[in-house]
């Protein structure tokens, strides 16, 4: 009987030592970031839109803190060149200086830069990044101030998007 109980226990924790180490293996094949994230997906935000000087901007600086992914019109990832000035619905647009990750890399710390003026990291925020194999998220929060904002590299805006992002600056200076 104590023999049964022994065996009993043993198994029991060669179970959990697998199931354990298996629960790891899953973490690390399959980061909660990877499915549960939000979007940045406006046309506006592509380095493909230029919006001049006197443009219509937004800015990151009440962003909630938490895990995003392009896509959309915006594009798939975060540029990594410096990207020019009043771009991406932005005076400042922001860019990943240096390059993603490779997916056995995990989580990295990286930078964005924001462009303003003759420096192309006039202001910058540390982030992280990961590659979840077919695309990247990144670790986002608020910028550093106003009128900058995280560009995707996506080509430009459509149309509609952009008669959307108007109409309230449109009816502001008509009433």
């Amino acid at each position: 009987m104590l023999l049964l109980l022994l065996l009993l226990l043993l198994l029991l924790l060669l179970l959990l030592l697998l199931f354990s180490r298996h629960f790891f293996l899953l973490s690390i094949m399959f980061p909660p970031e990877c499915s549960h994230h939000s979007y940045l997906e406006d046309s506006v935000r592509g380095v493909g839109f230029y919006n001049g000087y006197y443009g219509y901007y937004q800015c990151d600086n009440y962003l909630p803190f938490g895990w995003y992914r392009f896509r959309g019109a915006a594009g798939t990832e975060m540029p990594t060149s410096c990207v020019g000035k009043n771009r991406c619905s932005s005076h400042a647009p922001g860019w990943l200086d240096g390059s993603h990750p490779s997916v056995a890399d995990g989580a990295v710390h990286a930078t964005v830069c924001f462009h303003w003026n003759s420096g192309c990291c006039t202001w910058s925020k540390s982030i992280r990044v990961r590659n979840c194999s077919g695309f990247y998220v990144y670790e986002l929060g608020p910028t550093p101030t106003c009128w900058l904002r995280y560009c995707g590299n996506g080509g430009g805006e459509d149309l509609q998007d952009l008669q959307t992002y108007r109409q309230p600056c449109l009816n502001y200076f008509n009433s």
